[in-house]
């Protein structure tokens, strides 16, 4: 069995998790619109405000019927966001597993590099070693996204702007991204995002993970310092030892 971090293992049960969870909810969002459709096609008429309101009755919830036509792209882009959290976690979190690992900290740990910059520095000595190693177009992809998420979490330090660029920089790879992950409608610019730009960015992030994961693999002789002795210790019991019939 391959090595892998615990944070490897984590990121795979957390995105394994909110996939199942995202998923559900994408039907909702999906049966959302032919509700709708079907009341209107009775009534002869647009009925969205009132469709919303007497649902929001209904469940007992106050919401407004203008972001309805927002709904889907906002929903991507909430599920964009909530994966690349658990990307960025994931960061966070093999740098302390392999810096416990092996006793060397990583280094020149700059406040204007991105987590994804630092870390592919630290384990490939360069930023282009690293790029070349998970391929332009994941570095791409986790790079626009990263900016997706900032767009929507800081938008006075992320602009409209710098999030159209970084999608611009993508475009050039997105045939390459259709064949490899099979996803017809993904990537799309933010205000068109789509679930499967969720689901693109969740594949992405799992493949960038395990060659990191191999890549930052302590070697033997750190990996046998980690080992307690004394977990094994049960095994030399002479009690516990088959005996001959």
């Amino acid at each position: 069995m391959p090595f892998t971090f615990q944070a490897t293992r984590d990121l795979w049960q957390y995105l394994g998790e909110f996939d199942a969870l995202s998923e559900m909810n994408e039907l909702a969002v999906r049966d959302f619109p032919h509700r709708r459709d079907r009341v209107q096609q009775l009534k002869g008429k647009d009925c969205t405000t009132a469709f919303v309101a007497a649902k929001s009755k209904q469940h007992g919830t106050c919401v407004n019927a203008s972001v309805a036509a927002r709904l889907a792209a906002g929903m991507a882009q909430t599920y964009v966001c909530t994966v690349w959290n658990c990307a960025d976690g994931f960061l966070r979190e093999l740098r302390k597993e392999h810096q416990e690992f092996t006793g060397s900290p990583w280094t020149d740990d700059a406040k204007d590099k991105t987590r994804l910059k630092f870390t592919l520095e630290n384990v490939f000595s360069t930023e282009q070693k690293g790029v070349l190693a998970i391929s332009p177009h994941r570095h791409g992809l986790m790079e626009y996204c990263r900016l997706v998420r900032n767009r929507l979490a800081h938008p006075r330090s992320t602009s409209d702007k710098a999030v159209a660029e970084a999608y611009d920089r993508v475009r050039p790879h997105i045939e390459e991204i259709h064949a490899e992950y099979r996803l017809r409608d993904a990537p799309q610019p933010m205000a068109r995002m789509t679930f499967e730009d969720a689901v693109l960015l969740s594949r992405v992030t799992k493949d960038v993970a395990y060659i990191l994961n191999d890549k930052a693999r302590p070697d033997d002789d750190h990996l046998l310092q980690a080992i307690d002795p004394k977990a094994f210790k049960h095994l030399n019991n002479p009690a516990r030892r088959r005996r001959p019939t």
